[in-house]
């Protein structure tokens, strides 16, 4: 548990660094800053371990080594020397301390990565306990990404649900963070959420890790070609790397522009077949992200 008085990012980023200075061989991790709390997830050989432990133990002056809430030998899954998270989410610190608590001690124990999914992007919805990912997951991207949080930011404010912000770095330290961010709404009593992500940051493997499961991604095109198809670049990107495809519904300014980044796409990638095009308004958001996916003939 952690006071920051100045920037979360700035913290993140001077571990990273410390990281790349200081390399332990074999050892790759991610940390993640959320409601007062850092909290490190490592992979590698139990020396590996111990050392950041220990390096921990003395850079914070403290006399006790720092919890632990799991440790386990299995695959590895992490990749990078270190990835960084931050999520700002709507509890206090003793609030996410009893979620930590919470997950720690599930029973049968959880997986080291769903762990982690529980702790960095727990579901906000009060009748769901940290028991998993919301049963129905959508995705929205758009060429302007100003219109895109905000048309969410809407959303979530007609619900009265709190919208959950989350910056992602990689281990590259020539790299800044990416944004995105999510809500989480009950649709007819099914927990439902809804992602929202910059063009860039689709591009970015730990957002598209974030992804993984989503049912739809509705892709909003606007109303400039330029930012549209590269936007359509973007998400043709995010298919070629992605195992599991989802449903993608192109949202045009106009039916015969969303047709034609449909051809584009598809000339992009055999796999891309966009299950609707549409012309959406504003108003018409809830439609497009909650109709119900289109099913093959």
């Amino acid at each position: 548990m952690s006071c920051v008085s100045g920037s979360v990012m700035s913290e993140l980023f001077a571990a990273r660094e410390r990281a790349l200075t200081e390399p332990i061989e074999g050892l790759h991790a991610s940390m993640l800053y959320s409601s007062g709390w850092f909290l490190l997830w490592l992979e590698g050989s139990d020396e590996a371990v111990d050392i950041v432990l220990k390096r921990t133990t003395k850079r914070l002056r403290i006399h006790t080594a720092p919890r632990v809430i799991h440790r386990s030998k299995g695959a590895p899954t992490l990749k990078e020397p270190l990835t960084l998270l931050s999520t700002q989410w709507p509890e206090t610190q003793t609030e996410f301390g009893r979620r930590i608590e919470s997950v720690e001690h599930m029973k049968p124990p959880l997986e080291p990565r769903d762990m982690w999914r529980l702790l960095a992007e727990p579901c906000a919805l009060p009748n769901v306990q940290s028991v998993g990912d919301p049963i129905r997951r959508v995705a929205l991207v758009g060429a302007d990404d100003t219109r895109s949080i905000d048309l969410v930011r809407k959303l979530a404010d007609s619900f009265g649900v709190p919208m959950v912000y989350q910056r992602f770095a990689n281990s590259d330290a020539g790299t800044r963070d990416v944004g995105a961010a999510y809500v989480d709404l009950s649709i007819d009593g099914a927990p439902t959420r809804v992602q929202v992500l910059s063009r860039r940051a689709l591009g970015h493997r730990m957002v598209r890790e974030s992804l993984k499961g989503i049912d739809k991604l509705a892709v909003l095109l606007g109303s400039r070609p330029g930012s549209a198809i590269e936007l359509a670049d973007s998400v043709a990107g995010f298919v070629h790397a992605s195992r599991h495809l989802p449903h993608i519904d192109l949202v045009g300014e106009s039916q015969e522009t969303a047709r034609s980044l449909t051809e584009y796409l598809t000339g992009k990638s055999s796999r891309i077949a966009p299950s609707r095009v549409s012309h959406a308004t504003e108003a018409h958001l809830f439609e497009v992200l909650f109709a119900p996916v289109l099913q093959a003939a």
